[in-house]
């Protein structure tokens, strides 16, 4: 053979020792144990040990032909949602190409303590992670076709903007005015406190209270007893953002258009009135709700005046009168127009069945002059009308025609749910830009009828973003093998248990079920059925469903 360097196994057999079938071909339901160690991955597992076609002579061969090499970390990008990272990177050239690749995440720059997640090669490795405050830090590793992973990558790091410090909530405030020309009296009483307060002839008082008041009550006294009585009349005001249903004011004095959180009005008879405040919710910061109160007398009304007799008058010529009409820019396409978002920018006056330009140009008969045979103008979000050149009519509402999505029709409350379902039953929706089209749906949807894959996220009808399945777990790893209970008592398989099992990376999701994977064939199909141990080290954890159900150690 060739001095190579290496030491030349080129087939790996296995074969029956003893029974009929001595000296045959070992066969079973995943096929022959015969493996061509020739090409590539120059390696095949049997019976949990590994052989290799080329094993090392470093007499002949220095070291490196098959080096896993350290990645490359070139930087980190996070999103909206704090703890979300997607870590950046180049692989260097080898001859030892890498199959995935595992990165950890920590808070302390030595990475004593971590969290690691791992994807296939790509050029991106997405974190979820549950750090969202301070420095973090990053590092990586390849695991390549050989039987050594890569070196740790050199380190990136991450720091969170501070967080700005609390703003003080906004201010509940009541303003009463005396229009009267004698005092009023306010009696107040409240959870925080009593008072009492004069307010003089034509004065107005003014004063602030908190949401956390629970009740806030006010005795008017005041105003002359007469058939017509005195009026309080309200309005609330808001600045900076607040709504007037920040506090529901009502009163027991024949109040029930008075009450509520909008105007209104209440009238007494005999001096004395009730005014009631109740907070609802706290203003946002830097904003004012103000309780506007008018304490008024009411007048007689004035005697009722005949009116003067009606005088006829002279026929009114005809004149015509056009209609209008929103619309967009014309364009020379419909697919031009659909797009614009532009449906409201222009008047248009229609008379007939032409389209003019101004209410005069329509009356005059003055037609006018679009650039093209056909224009096309968007009138509302999903419908254009056609129009000649000379503004003529040809079609009044086509509607527009948009890409399309197909999604499930069941919607998921999170999405592990989404990702390992499996379902036959869609929808096709329209869309454009991020709006839907036609309906307003809201929820997490699959976008694929198989498990794994992508979801979207609609609300009230807006896209508001799309997820990838395998994003809310992280990976686990256990031996590749599981072994009953029985074989777990042969001192052969214990030997070959606690001298190392071949392990395989899992798929841990966000309820605590382990599955074969996030994504491929074996996409959310749950470990195990009850009756194996899947080990790392000589601890053996026993899966039903991908819930480990007790654990067993062995005695190495």
């Amino acid at each position: 053979m060739a001095n190579t360097g290496y030491q030349i196994t080129p087939t790996l057999i296995q074969r029956f020792l003893d029974g009929p079938e001595s000296g045959s071909i070992v066969t079973g339901s995943f096929g022959k144990y015969e493996n061509q160690l020739g090409v590539a991955p120059f390696s095949a597992s049997l019976e949990d040990t590994n052989y290799y076609y080329r094993a090392l002579n470093e007499v002949t061969c220095p070291e490196g032909f098959e080096d896993c090499q350290a990645p490359v970390l070139t930087s980190v990008e996070t999103g909206s949602a704090k703890g979300l990272f997607n870590l950046n990177y180049t692989q260097p050239v080898t001859l030892n190409a890498a199959v995935n690749i595992t990165g950890s995440i920590s808070q302390l720059e030595d990475f004593s303590v971590v969290q690691t997640f791992s994807a296939s090669i790509g050029s991106i490795l997405p974190i979820s992670s549950s750090f969202t405050s301070g420095t973090v830090y990053f590092r990586a590793f390849q695991s390549c076709s050989g039987p050594d992973k890569s070196p740790f990558s050199d380190p990136l790091e991450f720091t969170f903007a501070p967080i700005p410090p609390p703003q003080p909530p906004g201010v509940l405030r009541y303003k009463v005015q005396n229009t009267l020309n004698t005092p009023i009296t306010l009696n107040v009483r409240s959870t925080r406190g009593n008072f009492d307060q004069n307010i003089n002839a034509g004065a107005t008082f003014q004063s602030t209270f908190l949401a956390s008041n629970k009740s806030y009550n006010i005795d008017f006294k005041g105003g002359s007893n007469t058939t017509y009585g005195n009026t309080i009349i309200k309005n609330i005001s808001t600045t900076g953002g607040a709504v007037a249903s920040s506090v529901y004011v009502s009163s027991p004095n024949n109040g029930s258009s008075f009450n509520g959180s909008s105007g209104g009005s209440i009238t007494f008879y005999n001096g004395k009135s009730k005014v009631n405040f109740k907070p609802v919710n706290t203003p946002p910061p830097n904003s004012i709700v103000d309780i506007n109160l008018t304490f008024a007398s009411n007048t007689p009304p004035a005697p009722p005046v005949a009116p003067p007799p009606p005088t006829p008058s002279s026929p009114v010529p005809y004149t015509p009168r056009p209609t209008i009409r929103f619309g967009g820019s014309a364009f020379s396409t419909a697919d031009g127009a659909c797009n614009s978002g532009d449906f409201r920018s222009q008047t248009y006056f229609q008379l007939g069945n032409y389209i003019y330009l101004t209410s005069n140009d329509a009356i005059a008969g003055n037609k006018p002059s679009f650039p093209n045979t056909r224009n096309y103008i968007l009138t509302n979000t999903s419908q254009h009308a056609v129009i000649s050149s000379n503004g003529y009519i040809i079609e009044s509402s086509n509607t527009c025609s948009y890409p399309t999505l197909t999604i499930s029709r069941k919607s998921y409350p999170n999405i592990e749910s989404a990702c390992k379902d499996r379902t036959s039953s869609t929808q096709t929706i329209q869309y454009k830009g991020s709006q839907i089209i036609g309906s307003s749906p809201t929820g997490r949807f699959k976008m694929q009828t198989a498990r794994g894959g992508q979801n979207i996220i609609i609300s009230g009808g807006q896209i508001i973003s799309y997820e990838t399945c395998g994003s809310e777990g992280s990976g686990v790893t256990y031996s590749r093998a599981g072994y009953s209970k029985s074989l777990l008592q042969n001192p052969t398989f214990q030997k070959r248990i606690c001298n190392g099992l071949t392990p395989r990376q899992y798929f841990l999701g966000s309820d605590g079920i382990v599955y074969y994977s996030s994504s491929g064939r074996y996409a959310y199909i749950p470990l195990g059925l009850g009756s194996r141990y899947y080990f790392i080290g000589n601890v053996g954890y026993r899966f039903d469903r991908g819930r480990i159900l007790d654990t067993t150690t062995l005695s190495c």
